[in-house]
């Protein structure tokens, strides 16, 4: 099922089929912006709780792609004449769909994904046998249709709140129901309130952290460097006015990257010694992943790590994300 648009004087709404591996149970409704919201009893639900994608609506509100920013896109193209405006609406909606899934994919616990599409390869039952089948992927509820084009307006419970220190103190686990921090809505609100270079800082940070949550299935060690990359693109902003020094010898620059990420973790995570010796370690890991193609144990290719390294591994990348998460949501407080 495709995304669905609505245009209403200078807004648009934007309402999509969402997929989380928590259930999810009630509604969560920022201002006028977004809501969240489990499906009926009646549309389509996995037969599993344990370890199946769970679907869920997201409504989001933005602002329509102004008519001014479309006749500048619309003038790069050696036929500007011909080309429907209505492919570059098109295409807005799809890129506010990431925006909405990458900044949820860091307030929140759980990753967000949108609806997959294309063919795979499915089993079936066919009578005392079982056959291969290609077949379309996708989502499909009829009643999504009947909802119109403001907000919905649903009797449901509100999806469960916790304290937010406790909320983002603890990992999700499959056996939990999708819950929120009791501080999202502020988070939102300092978001939606950040100037356009802060957003776009804090934005690229989130596209980072969702990617790399969603690359953790094929490679720990590129979500590894992909989470240590989101809180670079905050280091980038945070010192885009200071100067960068030469050596004296050689006349290249002194980015000193390391230092900047132990200056950042200690002004957004902790100033504590452990927790620089902490970051440093994760640090020095993920140079050691991108320089030296020192993989982690996941990724090693005809070689057995044994699990006790595997679940060290393990347990370090998923302490990175919490840690990672915090951080950046520090920062959003704080700028």
């Amino acid at each position: 099922m495709a995304i669905r648009t609505f245009q209403n004087n200078e807004k648009t709404l934007l309402r999509f089929v969402a997929f989380s591996s928590f259930r999810i149970k009630g509604s969560y409704r920022y201002k006028d912006v977004l809501q969240i919201m489990s499906l009926p009893d009646e549309a389509p639900k996995p037969q599993y709780l344990m370890g199946a994608l769970q679907p869920l609506i997201i409504e989001y509100v933005y602002d329509t792609i102004g008519a001014n920013e479309l006749m500048n896109i619309v003038a790069e193209y050696s036929n500007p004449c011909s080309f429907d405006e209505r492919i570059l609406e098109s295409q807005y909606a799809f890129t506010k769909q990431d925006e909405i899934l990458c900044v949820l994919s860091v307030i929140t616990k759980y990753l967000i994904s949108k609806e997959e599409n294309g063919k795979k390869w499915v089993l079936c039952d066919e009578e005392v046998d079982w056959i291969s089948v290609e077949r379309g992927v996708g989502y499909y509820w009829k009643g999504l249709s009947e909802y119109g084009e403001n907000l919905a307006d649903i009797d449901t419970d509100d999806i469960p709140q916790l304290q937010s220190e406790d909320y983002y103190s603890k990992e999700a686990f499959l056996s939990e129901q999708f819950i929120l921090s009791d501080s999202t809505s502020s988070f939102l609100d300092k978001y939606f309130s950040l100037d356009e270079a802060k957003k776009e800082a804090f934005l690229s940070a989130c596209v980072l952290f969702e990617r790399s949550s969603r690359t953790w299935a094929i490679s720990h060690s590129l979500a590894y460097i992909g989470f240590i990359s989101g809180i670079e693109a905050l280091i980038e902003y945070e010192n885009k006015d200071i100067k960068t020094e030469k050596c004296d010898d050689c006349g290249q620059p002194k980015f000193k990257v390391r230092q900047k990420f132990l200056a950042f973790a200690k002004n957004y995570g902790n100033d504590s010694q452990e927790f620089k010796k902490y970051v440093d370690k994760l640090y020095n890991r993920r140079s050691q992943i991108g320089h030296v193609g020192k993989l982690l144990s996941h990724d090693l290719a005809g070689k057995i790590s044994g699990p006790v390294v595997e679940l060290n591994d393990e347990r370090e990348l998923r302490n990175l994300q919490r840690v990672v998460r915090i951080m950046m949501i520090n920062w959003l407080v704080k700028v």
